[in-house]
């Protein structure tokens, strides 16, 4: 399960980031280090994937990632056809807006901040 800072609760309630889409990008998202822990975010290609993923029915989602996505949003197993809808709502209302979206994780395994990007991304490395 995902757990948040009392300051990422509120960044992500400010900035209108519902928590299918942390989940989305923890599970799925690049992960770099930064100055505060390690950042999250969705490249192209895996957006994609998600898009393909979602377009279908629950069913077709592989029995251990909807088991993983149940367990970072804190359900059962048995409550994933209901997520899987919420994914797919997600992917389509947000779209390509969750290629801006990251997230920084601590060293303690707690997310810090979530944010949209502004502007170019300028990664070292």
């Amino acid at each position: 399960m995902v757990t948040l800072s009392q300051h990422a609760r509120i960044r992500l309630q400010q900035r209108g980031i519902p928590p299918e889409a942390v989940a989305l990008i923890f599970y799925f998202g690049t992960v770099t280090h930064c100055n505060q822990g390690l950042s999250f975010f969705l490249r192209r290609e895996t957006y994609r994937r998600l898009e393909y993923l979602f377009a279908g029915s629950a069913e077709a989602v592989p029995e251990d990632i909807a088991r993983a996505l149940c367990y970072l949003m804190g359900y059962t197993a048995e409550a994933y056809p209901t997520l899987h809808i919420r994914f797919r709502k997600l992917l389509r209302h947000k779209g390509a807006k969750l290629l801006d979206l990251y997230f920084v994780m601590g060293s303690d395994g707690i997310i810090l901040t979530a944010a949209y990007r502004r502007g170019n991304v300028h990664r070292r490395g």
